[in-house]
C-alpha cells in the first residue's frame, strides 16, 4: 500500500533537523496491511535517521522495520536538437539585449558628461531657475559717436533697458 504523508512539524538543530510527518492508513479490506510505503519523501533524506511509530490503532499494530527506498521515474527522452536550437536562440537574444544595454549605458554616460559641461558653463538647472542678465550692448549710433548713451534712447529702450537672459537648458 502506497501512502502520502504531510509535514507536521520541523525542529531545526545546529547539525540537522527533525521533520515529523503524519499519514493515515485506512485498509480497504478491514485488515491492516503488512507493508506500507510512504511516498514523496525528499531525496536528501538520511536513511539512518528514519524513525516510525504507530500513534493510534489496534494494540497489535506496530512497526517492525523502516527502510529507505528511492523510486526513479524515467522521463521521456529529450529532443536534443530542439533543445540546442532553443538554447542558441536564448543565447542570441541575451547577446542582443547585452549589446542594447551597453549602448544605453554609453548614451547615458554621454548625456551625463554633456549635462556636467552645460552646468559648468552656466547652463542647466541653475540657469533656468535664476537667469543671469547679460550686459546690454550699445546701439550703433552710440558706438559711432563714442558716447556711452544713445541719442535715440526712446527708440532703442528695449535694446538697452531690458536685460538679456541666458537661454534655458534643454531637458
Amino acid at each position: 500500500m502506497h501512502v502520502a504523508s504531510t509535514l507536521e512539524s520541523v525542529t531545526i538543530y545546529r547539525e540537522g533537523a527533525i521533520c515529523t510527518r503524519t499519514c493515515a492508513v485506512a485498509p480497504a479490506t478491514g485488515e491492516a496491511p503488512q507493508r506500507v510505503r510512504i511516498v514523496g519523501l525528499p531525496l536528501a533524506l538520511g536513511a539512518a535517521s528514519l524513525r516510525a511509530a504507530v500513534r493510534s490503532g489496534p494494540p497489535s499494530l506496530r512497526v517492525l522495520d523502516v527502510r529507505a527506498a528511492f523510486d526513479v521515474e524515467i522521463v521521456d527522452e529529450v529532443d536534443l536538437a530542439e533543445e540546442t536550437r532553443a538554447h542558441e536562440a536564448a543565447r542570441e537574444a541575451h547577446s542582443r539585449l547585452q549589446l542594447q544595454l551597453e549602448r544605453l549605458e554609453h548614451e547615458i554616460a554621454e548625456l551625463r558628461r554633456a549635462k556636467r559641461s552645460c552646468v559648468g558653463a552656466g547652463w542647466g538647472a541653475r540657469a533656468s531657475t535664476s537667469p543671469r542678465p547679460v550686459r546690454p550692448r550699445r546701439c550703433r549710433s552710440a558706438a559711432r559717436t563714442g558716447s556711452s548713451s544713445c541719442a535715440t534712447a526712446k527708440r532703442h529702450a528695449t535694446s538697452h533697458d531690458s536685460p538679456v537672459v541666458a537661454p534655458r537648458a534643454r531637458r
